[in-house]
């Protein structure tokens, strides 16, 4: 019955988010779990539409100044007051059935303290979106395998994940110092002496592949599964010098195999930091071609070197 089912709390962390946030928020206003809930957003010191878009949709919205996912839901889970919290991002949609399935697997057991799913891109092409379910699918499956056989507990994913507040809370939350990855790797670890995890492989939501997008695929997978192993050996994510090395050794070899380098040396006299541009072509000298190039530049006021 309805009045059976736990007061359930949903948090999303949310920093310059105006673009899916209402998505995001859309899904999880359509639930279709028969107990009360409210939705929290967290707004991360956002600079744009963030904080008025989550004000529109009628859900609670609080602030956190200090920058970084595990800032944003420890906020949220100390603002909270659901005997089950829920955890899910900004660029991320849930389906209808989400919050449903992630309490009824809750309740089943008191020794279930989590429970959480996989996640499948949805900006993507058709193939790319199917490679992504096929290989998350896999991902979770190894990684439940990997900490089953090191014995370091049950796997959290941040983006699609919900717990016991009383649980979390006794073991003090996420981890605020982590910066960028791995706050839920961190939680889940000490999670694990108080019970367990469960994966419900078949529970995915859809995210945002914008990271990827603006990251590249090879500093992306990079700075997650080095922070992985770093975080579930060493409690502790990668170091953000070392986070860009993928992207800093893709520029070096561009700059490598840059014709300069075949053709001979290039020359340039100019700010890297303008926005600049030089434009080279040969227009003679012949007319009427000059006359009408001339023009053009004295026009604009634009400086220009002919070569006779």
């Amino acid at each position: 019955m309805p009045e059976n089912l736990p007061f359930t709390s949903i948090v999303v962390p949310a920093r310059n988010e105006e673009k899916l946030l209402g998505w995001c928020l859309s899904s999880l206003k359509e639930q279709d779990y028969a107990g009360n809930y409210e939705i929290i957003v967290v707004d991360n010191a956002s600079t744009d539409r963030t904080r008025e878009i989550a004000t529109s949709f009628g859900v609670k919205v609080v602030s956190e100044v200090n920058v970084g996912t595990g800032w944003s839901r420890q906020c949220g889970l100390l603002q909270c007051v659901g005997e089950i919290v829920a955890f899910t991002d900004a660029d991320t949609i849930v389906p209808r059935q989400w919050l449903s399935t992630l309490v009824r697997h809750l309740t089943r057991s008191p020794k279930i303290i989590a429970a959480t799913g996989p996640w499948a891109f949805f900006d993507v092409g058709a193939v790319t979106r199917t490679i992504s379910y096929v290989t998350n699918f896999a991902f979770i499956i190894l990684d439940n395998a990997f900490r089953y056989v090191t014995r370091k507990g049950g796997t959290i994913w941040g983006s699609n994940f919900a717990g016991r507040r009383r649980v979390l809370l006794e073991v003090s939350g996420f981890d605020t110092s982590i910066k960028y990855l791995g706050e839920d790797y961190e939680l889940s670890l000490r999670l694990k002496e108080k019970g367990k995890v469960r994966l419900i492989p078949s529970l995915f939501v859809s995210t945002s592949a914008r990271r990827i997008k603006e990251q590249g695929l090879l500093c992306t997978y990079w700075n997650y599964i080095i922070n992985y192993f770093s975080v579930l050996f060493y409690h502790k994510p990668l170091p953000q010098r070392l986070e860009d090395i993928p992207r800093k050794l893709g520029k070096t070899i561009r700059d490598r195999l840059h014709p300069s380098h075949i053709y001979g040396k290039l020359i340039s006299h100019c700010n890297p930091r303008c926005k600049q541009i030089a434009l080279t072509f040969d227009d003679g000298p012949n007319e009427p071609f000059t006359s009408q190039v001339l023009d053009i530049l004295g026009e604009h006021g634009i400086k220009a070197t002919f070569l006779c």
